[in-house]
């Protein structure tokens, strides 16, 4: 009895969380965004004059969604630092990440699962971390607490990181 109530609640969960459709991604950004353009699985579509792409390969079962912010060449070492301090603590479930001489944000999923509030938030999480870059470098108002920044007043080595596990 219990492993049947068990399969029953999955069963409604996942009726619950309905995976994406390629006509329901395409519907979605028609009815939500602004200049919509697509070319067979890639889109390419404003919100707020910020350009996002919508890249899909249902055959590797991938999906990414990444909003160009900058040229690599405009780019502060220090805001290199910042973009990856934040891609552990506050931009989530979106990364910064550099390609091609420009600067993203970028968001990594497998299609398969991937449901429609999930592909909304992915969009908001991009279009956010796109936008504070240079500030926040944030991609929702959540995060995790930055790490207490110690001054380090010996001189480093060359040598490999240890990890220990």
């Amino acid at each position: 009895m219990r492993s049947l109530f068990f399969l029953l609640y999955f069963y409604s969960l996942a009726l619950q969380a309905q995976e994406i459709q390629l006509h329901t991604l395409d519907s979605i950004l028609n009815t939500k965004t602004e200049k919509v353009q697509r070319i067979q699985n890639t889109w390419q579509f404003e919100i707020d004059q910020t350009l996002l792409i919508c890249i899909t390969d249902t055959t590797a079962n991938r999906m990414r969604i990444m909003s160009p912010i900058v040229s690599i060449k405009q780019v502060l070492p220090e805001q290199i630092i910042h973009a990856m301090t934040a891609n552990f603590h506050t931009a989530l479930d979106v990364r910064y990440a550099i390609s091609d001489g420009v600067l993203w944000s970028v968001f990594t999923h497998p299609w398969r699962p991937l449901t429609t509030s999930q592909f909304s938030d992915a969009v908001a999480q991009v279009l956010q971390a796109n936008k504070t870059f240079g500030t926040s470098y944030s991609s929702t108002t959540i995060g995790f607490p930055p790490p207490k920044v110690k001054k380090d007043t010996t001189k480093r080595k060359e040598s490999k990181p240890i990890l220990k596990i």
